[in-house]
């Protein structure tokens, strides 16, 4: 039995990606880890796994092993985690899930958005999802997906998230037209001997070129907002230019989220 359900597509949430440059939005630098409660006991009358979430002060404290080895189900989150300075606007996210269907059983699993686009498939490894929250969501950790499950035979072995079948890995943010980043890190569980793998943000906030009107100067996306800034390019120089107008090419949140219809 699963509380997982799939959702008709009246988002209203407009989001649109102008595609053309190499523009980061205030999700820049994310990336999607996984972590686990040993100390929850899963049953069947638990409440939702996203009512009962349980995710560390920060991305670092994460626990990404379990034990295994009996039909004891156990409890794990997806979450974002954005880079310490950055200043997250977390509207949609796309991923998939990777692991052996032979050896670990999934019990439970539910998605914490508002909203949930998957494949038919879905979970069943290399299958993908998109979620969707009506307001942005700002924390530097947010969970996405909750999961119960066990491995049986003791094995070593991980459930990890990772790019969907159809679509890239993505996260969007509330603007309009939106940006969409790409995930930059994907976490993994590990049952027993495996120790699994924490993907957490790397170093400081990210550097980029902000563009005030079309003056360029390097700045964090936060502090380029704060100065009234109108784009913000990633690992971008000032030398040349890129403030002027240039073309761009676009493409649909809303397409993307149609490949799990």
């Amino acid at each position: 039995m699963t509380r997982s359900q799939l959702l008709p597509l009246s988002l209203g949430l407009g989001f649109l990606l102008s595609a053309g440059a190499a523009h980061a939005g205030p999700n820049a630098g994310g990336t999607l880890i996984i972590h686990a409660a040993p100390g929850i006991a899963y049953t069947d009358d638990l409440p939702p796994l996203c009512e009962i979430v349980d995710l560390p002060g920060d991305c670092s404290g994460a626990v990404t092993n379990l034990p295994g080895g009996s039909s004891e189900p156990h409890v794990w989150w997806i979450a974002a985690a954005f880079p310490n300075g950055s200043s997250p606007r977390l509207a949609g996210v796309t991923l998939g899930v990777h692991y052996d269907d032979a050896a670990i059983t999934l019990v439970d699993y539910g998605p914490c958005g508002d909203f949930e686009l998957h494949d038919e498939a879905w979970p069943a490894p290399g299958s993908g999802t998109a979620i969707t929250w009506g307001v942005a969501q700002t924390d530097h950790l947010v969970s996405i997906y909750g999961f119960a499950g066990y491995e049986y035979y003791g094995n070593d072995v991980t459930f990890c998230v990772g790019q969907p079948a159809v679509r890239n890995a993505v996260f969007a943010d509330d603007s309009v037209p939106s940006q969409l980043d790409p995930v930059v890190d994907f976490g993994c569980l590990g049952f027993n001997g495996d120790p699994g793998y924490l993907a957490c943000p790397d170093g400081p906030p990210l550097i980029g070129a902000c563009c005030v009107g079309e003056t360029c100067v390097q700045l964090t996306e936060a502090d380029c907002s704060d100065q009234g800034g109108t784009a913000w390019y990633l690992d971008t120089p000032c030398e040349p230019n890129p403030c002027a107008p240039v073309p761009t090419v676009e493409e649909s949140w809303g397409r993307i989220k149609g490949q799990y219809r």
